[in-house]
């Protein structure tokens, strides 16, 4: 029964997996934008209106929710250094910024990986010298459902004040016409991963992507704006796309 969901999950996973593998296959390769990914492990944001008073709650045991934030800045590669380098002179509508999340997790009474995968979209981003900014989010009732930290301490799991450990995300940015731009990888370490171990990371999404005892699970990794996160550092983030919208 297992080997069942996995393989309907797998079929359908393989097609949003493509431009991951095809990715970590060039691993080594220079894009025109440099990605970078920064993990963090926060509380549910207090948004007051009026009087209302903080609506935040804690769970069963006294631990407190908390996001996995996944914020990804991207610049360009080749810098403009003509005297108007300050004019914008190119947009780029709908850029996708994919992100995949790779943990431990049980299915089934069995220590497998799990594999959460979104997308955030972009309204318009100019073509300019400046860093740009996005955010995604996995939500805590995911973490809770999916995540098993191997040590199987709780100090090392949900209830820790840092980012659980265990804990793998690569991203790529992605043109309208499917181009791919640019891509990065991290873990929860405390020490960000460099040169042949962010190839070595593409490689390990690469192989879970392939694999049937992977569990896949699209669409637990939220774009900001669908979350209380979207009220957040608002000015620092690139304008999402809003939906409805075109």
């Amino acid at each position: 029964m297992m080997k069942k969901g996995f393989l309907r999950l797998a079929v359908v996973f393989f097609f949003v997996c493509l431009p991951f593998c095809a990715m970590a296959q060039r691993g080594g390769e220079k894009q025109p934008y440099n990605v970078e990914i920064t993990l963090s492990y926060q509380e549910t944001p207090v948004v007051a209106m009026g009087g209302m008073k903080d609506d935040s709650r804690k769970t069963g045991g006294g631990a407190i929710p908390r996001w996995l934030i996944i914020d990804v800045e991207f610049t360009r590669n080749e810098k403009d250094n003509s005297k108007d380098k300050f004019e914008v002179k190119e947009w780029l509508d709908d850029l996708a910024v994919e992100v995949q999340v790779m943990m431990p997790t049980l299915y089934e009474k069995r220590r497998v990986v799990a594999l959460l995968s979104g997308t955030q979209r972009l309204w318009s981003v100019p073509v300019d010298n400046d860093k740009h900014r996005t955010r995604l989010v996995v939500a805590p009732t995911v973490l809770a459902r999916y995540y098993a930290a191997e040590s199987n301490k709780p100090k090392d799991g949900l209830q820790s004040k840092t980012v659980p450990p265990d804990i793998k995300v690569m991203a790529l940015v992605r043109k309208k016409n499917q181009q791919v731009l640019g891509y990065g990888a991290t873990t929860s370490e405390k020490r960000p991963p460099k040169g042949n171990e962010i190839s070595a990371l593409l490689r390990s999404f690469e192989e879970a992507a392939k694999a049937l005892n992977v569990l896949k699970l699209p669409n637990t990794v939220f774009p900001v704006q669908d979350t209380i996160w979207a009220f957040a550092e608002y000015d620092f983030m690139d304008m999402p796309q809003i939906k409805g919208n075109n």
